[in-house]
């Protein structure tokens, strides 16, 4: 292949969570040249959904650029056995051909792509907090030893969803208490649109599908810094959860301390309440901590390597 070919060559990058669908078109050079963002689009939280959420946002971000100068695409995403149902990959499959796309494409754990957009070192950890929650040995780029991410109904404590969940239950116990509904709970009765009626509280949130409660973390991380006692607690308690899923990732995984660790997620967050606490606790641990702010580009970059290989 001839210079100006490579050069001509383009890749995708897809990051599908819980809460966002985002989608990067590169050249091999790793710069961007388009890129877009959806609503949630797993297809273990969006089963009925998420082919037709990725399409929309593949097409968005390849507006402009020849789908034939794609050569590979690399999906990253949490529960990647959803795709091995046929007609669910079959729909990512009609979703790819939909933006005019000829090149393959292949899946990833979501925690390899968060940790190749944190770090270029073939081997380290990852530690993901975002709707979901989840911990990783990375080594020669792949993932080996992974602990949690079992999705919101028997896992993924110490994460957005579980904190919304635990805002919603504190918000159910103020309705219940008889008492008038102030800050936090408040907030989440309003978000939500109920009266102080807890049966029409509930009624609404099962009304929606589980994974909206992770939207309520955000008012919790507001309710924190406005000092509500309910907010500060959940997060002590997520905080903890967190930890708990780390110290059981350790004991397991063949780490050595000091290595790096790729925090993703937003509440991995420098500015959250869990995520400083999370931050302090590795670091004096004498874990380096890396950021990654953009996990599409993580998925970006292991389709240039894939592509060199």
């Amino acid at each position: 292949m001839t210079s100006l070919s490579v050069a001509l060559d383009l890749v995708i990058g897809a990051d599908l969570g819980g809460s966002n669908t985002r989608v990067a078109v590169a050249d091999r050079s790793g710069q961007v040249l388009g890129r877009a963002q959806g609503p949630g689009g797993n297809p273990l939280s969006h089963a009925g959904s998420a082919a037709t959420t990725f399409g929309k946002v593949l097409r968005e971000a390849l507006a402009g650029l020849d789908p034939a100068r794609v050569r590979l695409g690399v999906i990253g995403l949490a529960g990647g056995s959803a795709l091995s149902d046929p007609a669910t990959h079959h729909a990512f499959e009609k979703a790819w051909r939909s933006a005019e796309l000829a090149a393959p494409w292949h899946t990833c754990s979501d925690l390899e792509v968060a940790y190749s957009a944190a770090s270029t070192e073939s081997d380290g950890a990852v530690l993901v907090v975002g709707t979901g929650s989840a911990a990783a040995q990375v080594s020669g780029h792949q993932v080996r030893v992974a602990i949690g991410g079992h999705g919101w109904l028997i896992g993924d404590d110490g994460s957005g969803f579980w904190i919304g969940r635990q805002a919603a239950r504190a918000t159910v116990h103020a309705m219940e208490s008889g008492e008038q509904v102030t800050g936090l709970a408040a907030a989440v009765r309003d978000h939500v649109g109920a009266s102080d009626d807890p049966h029409e509280f509930i009624r609404i949130v099962m009304g929606k599908p589980p994974v909206a409660l992770a939207e309520l973390s955000r008012l919790v991380a507001q309710a924190h810094a406005s000092g509500d006692p309910i907010a500060q607690r959940i997060h002590v308690e997520a905080t903890s959860c967190v930890l708990d899923l780390w110290s059981r990732f350790v004991d397991i995984a063949p780490l050595t301390t000091g290595g790096v660790v790729a925090f993703a997620g937003s509440i991995t967050r420098p500015v959250h309440p869990v995520g400083a606490a999370l931050r302090a606790a590795l670091t004096n641990d004498g874990w380096v901590v890396r950021d990654s702010v953009d996990p599409v580009l993580g998925a970006v970059r292991r389709a240039i390597a894939l592509t060199q290989d």
